[in-house]
């Protein structure tokens, strides 16, 4: 079934006896989406002011976008700007999907608006749900900005292996870089490797003796390693988290200490370390009803205190997101996996 965020809202809304919210049938037609920060949208004729809402629907390219809303911001006759969206890393959007108007009363729309982004983010990281969680294998290496000089282009076959990538790597002498998904020399994949002249601008040598390897063929990336932590920060290596976690659960199959600063993981686990972790899910598309059902009680608690002001409403509702769903939710996850031992946040455990 389709859900989109208004979807969500609605529900919310009618928890704290509030007139609903529309989305205009006037939607506009998107002549494209661009990869920029914020998304710049093109859409003729659009009519839309700033500070307006959206709902943006039925992209094809980016889809990253799809049932999501958003604020308007420096609109222009064709275009506007989809404010506080990065979208530098998203598939650019041909000629399809479109932008409506949400229509309602502007103090509940508003309400929504101010409290969703942190409300979405704040149930997911409450309770693993199973569609938030997710395993991944971090290596102690991060990207190195230009996107193009992290991929390789060409590796010598020689004492000294000569790597080549498709622009400038911003690499120095005595960086430490990752390699991975090489295609033909698959010998040098998975390794950790030193530059060890100052580098060209789109080449770096490393002493790595390649001339018995197969002939590279295609593809690759290196990235440049995060270097060793000094013996008295506590733990050997340093990690980088993905971009979209949330919260670290655990190292899969490991009792050994470990910790979360910012955006790394210290941890002694070696040069790669496997992570279960809850992601920051944005497509309503991908949200459980388990979920769905938390973010509507959650939401409603924020926009009750804003608009009625009645305690015993954000009581009542936090009561249902914690007797109710919860456990629900705790059922279903013991009936499809072996038991998981989870602390939950501040926010489920208060009552006062």
């Amino acid at each position: 079934m389709y859900l989109s965020e208004v979807d969500i809202w609605n529900r919310a809304i009618s928890r704290v006896g509030g007139a609903r919210l529309e989305i205009s049938t006037d939607t506009k037609a998107l002549t494209s989406t661009t990869a920029t920060d914020p998304v710049l949208a093109v859409a003729a004729a659009h009519g839309f002011e700033a500070g307006d809402l959206v709902l943006m629907e039925l992209l094809t390219g980016m889809t990253e976008l799809n049932g999501r809303i958003f604020r308007v911001r420096g609109p222009g006759a064709g275009n506007f700007y989809l404010y506080g969206e990065d979208g530098t890393t998203y598939t650019v959007n041909g000629a399809d999907g479109g932008a409506s108007l949400i229509e309602g009363n502007d103090k509940t729309r508003d309400a929504c608006y101010a409290a969703w982004h942190r409300i979405r983010d704040e149930v997911l990281q409450s309770y693993p749900w199973n569609s938030a969680v997710k395993h991944t294998l971090l290596g102690r290496w991060w990207n190195t900005p230009a996107v193009d000089g992290e991929k390789i282009t060409g590796i010598t076959g020689a004492a000294d292996a000569v790597f080549t990538t498709g622009g400038a790597h911003g690499l120095v002498e005595g960086d430490e870089v990752y390699i991975e998904r090489v295609k033909g020399m698959a010998e040098v994949n998975d390794l950790f490797l030193e530059i060890e002249t100052t580098p060209a601008a789109t080449t770096f040598t490393v002493g790595l003796d390649t001339s018995d390897y197969e002939n590279y063929d295609s593809n690759g990336i290196v990235q440049k390693a995060l270097t060793p932590l000094v013996p008295d920060n506590g733990y050997d290596h340093r990690y980088a988290l993905p971009d979209d976690c949330l919260r670290v659960l655990n190292i899969v199959d490991s009792k050994e200490h470990w910790e979360r600063v910012g955006g790394e993981l210290f941890a002694d686990e070696g040069d790669t370390v496997p992570i279960r972790y809850i992601r920051r899910v944005t497509d309503p598309a991908e949200f459980d009803p388990l979920l769905v059902s938390a973010l509507v009680a959650r939401l409603a608690v924020a926009i009750s205190m804003e608009l009625s002001k009645d305690r015993k409403d954000t009581e009542d509702l936090i009561t249902f997101y914690k007797d109710l769903i919860l456990p629900l939710a705790q059922s279903v996850d013991a009936q499809e996996g072996s038991p998981k031992d989870y602390a939950e946040d501040d926010w489920v455990e208060a009552r006062d």
